[in-house]
């Protein structure tokens, strides 16, 4: 933040160049110049706050990338849809839509909130500390990158009657470690979810699971939950 005290008036080529866990900024009053890619590859800045004279556009490339990613461009902090729970930074789109931007902590099993309908690009990117994770039935979509280089995760668990209908491009890039998927839909479903980009070729190789209450009679990959909780395969 910028405040509006401050005698800043330009910001410089290249310097908040790809400040990957970078969400939010407000710009005061002062500043007439943004530099060259100043915000370039800054995926997660989905909030502007703008009260310069600049006239900086959400998906705009103009002002140093500074509106290029952002959800919303604003005067006034109290208008913000940002908000933090535990370790995640969550954006309110509407009442129906809360999207997961990024992810702070250091935890190696991650639950994703209930109620989250969107895992952003790059949400997760670089998340070395993850090894296991949890998404419950609301994520509709995960966005390019969004696992991106996440070396030691092994497993994801689809909880409930998982809703997703799609996976960007790279989302898995760089899982290598990934062998297990926990799949609550049907083998139908899963084919129609695009996941046969290049840069999810570790989300292929995995071995998909799909959920069964009962012990199935015919031949696959199938898991359900045992009275304590954990995941056992039939």
């Amino acid at each position: 933040t910028f405040t509006e005290g401050s005698k800043l008036t330009s910001i410089g080529d290249y310097a908040f160049y790809k400040c990957s866990n970078l969400t939010s900024i407000e710009i005061s009053a002062g500043v007439t110049r943004i530099g060259e890619a100043a915000f370039y590859g800054c995926h997660k800045l989905v909030e502007v706050v703008n009260k310069s004279s600049l006239p900086i556009e959400q998906g705009s490339n103009s002002h140093g990338y500074i509106g290029y990613y952002a959800l919303q461009i604003i005067t006034d902090r109290i208008a913000s849809k940002l908000y933090t729970y535990n370790d995640f930074v969550l954006y309110k789109e509407s009442e129906a839509s809360t999207l997961l931007i990024s992810y702070n902590g250091n935890a190696t099993n991650i639950v994703v909130p209930s109620g989250v309908t969107s895992i952003r690009s790059y949400a997760f990117y670089k998340c070395s500390s993850l090894t296991s994770i949890e998404i419950p039935e609301s994520v509709e979509s995960i966005g390019e990158s969004a696992f991106y280089d996440c070396s030691n995760l092994t497993s994801i668990t689809f909880i409930e009657e998982s809703q997703l209908t799609s996976i960007g491009e790279s989302a898995f890039y760089d899982c290598y470690n990934l062998t297990s998927v926990y799949y609550t839909g049907t083998a139908s479903d899963w084919s129609n979810i695009v996941i046969s980009d290049s840069g999810n070729t570790y989300l292929t190789y995995a071995t998909i699971y799909y959920y069964s209450e009962t012990e199935p009679l015919e031949e696959g990959n199938y898991w359900h939950y045992d009275v304590t909780g954990l995941i056992v395969i039939w």
